[in-house]
């Protein structure tokens, strides 16, 4: 890739020069565009409506498969907190378990005083 002479000569000046470089830059009047080209605009398509008995039909489908989605997921909760249990008794007895032996160290280390 070759480099253009303006950015060789850039990359040499100081910060101060470039930044002045670049503020100079902004402060040339942009180009302004012209009016020779015009916009199209696309016209607004017909939106159809649909009947009202369609549209009931419709929520109670989407009805049923929200239904039936938020049924799985109760079930996957349930079977997350299934296959949890066993974890979560054993992680409790654990703390008990340490709890007890910290209360004993520090009893021992109070009656030492």
């Amino acid at each position: 890739m070759m480099m253009d002479p303006a950015m060789a000569i850039e990359a040499t000046l100081s910060p101060r020069a470039r930044t002045d470089a670049f503020l100079n830059k902004l402060s040339q009047p942009s180009e302004t565009m012209t009016d020779d080209f015009k916009i199209k605009i696309a016209p607004p398509k017909k939106i159809k409506v649909i009947p009202l008995k369609d549209y009931v039909a419709d929520a109670k489908t989407r009805w049923k498969v929200h239904t039936l989605h938020f049924s799985e997921f109760i079930q996957d909760c349930q079977w997350i907190a299934e296959e949890a249990s066993p974890y979560i008794t054993k992680a409790i007895d654990k703390t008990k378990e340490l709890g007890k032996s910290a209360k004993t160290w520090v009893d021992q280390a109070q009656a030492k005083k």
